[in-house]
């Protein structure tokens, strides 16, 4: 969808469905496609709903919440109840929980770290300024996210069953 024909999309890999979003361009267009793919893939019965873009909606660092991404695309993800959606922008790891949905910032890639708790978050979990990366396990039954610090340890590890 989109312009230039990639600009968003989604993909499915086993169980798990995954709708990609470009949260610089047309929003309105996106959600449509958002609430359309999603409720396609629980049509198929696909029991594992993934959605990412860039800004994220909930965060505490720099750049904080984004109020566009949270009312255009926020309620469609709890309306079909997006396992997690995966964001970046604000160079830091934080995890946030609303209304059923896990919100996480996986920004600690290589650029400069941004302090947690520079803007208010109130749906924060856990946060943490270090170089990071996300895994994600997926089975049948549950879906386990960990953050992992660049030297390896373990920032937090979550459970969705």
């Amino acid at each position: 969808g989109g312009p230039y024909g990639k600009a968003w999309y989604s993909f499915r890999v086993g169980n798990a469905f995954f709708v990609i979003l470009n949260s610089q361009l047309d929003m309105d267009a996106q959600a449509k496609f958002l609430d359309r793919e999603l409720a396609r893939a629980k049509r198929e019965g696909l029991r594992w709903l993934f959605a990412a873009w860039h800004v994220p909606p909930y965060s505490s660092g720099h750049h904080g919440c984004d109020k566009e991404t949270a009312e255009k695309w926020v309620p469609i993800v709890e309306k079909h109840r997006v396992a997690c959606v995966f964001s970046g922008h604000d160079h830091l790891y934080e995890h946030s929980f609303k209304a059923g949905v896990h919100y996480v910032v996986a920004g600690g890639g290589g650029a400069p770290l941004y302090p947690v708790g520079a803007k208010p978050n109130p749906y924060s979990v856990k946060g943490e300024s270090v170089l990071h990366y996300v895994q994600v396990l997926v089975s049948p039954d549950q879906l386990t996210v960990r953050a992992i610090r660049a030297d390896g340890s373990l920032i937090e590890e979550f459970e969705v069953k």
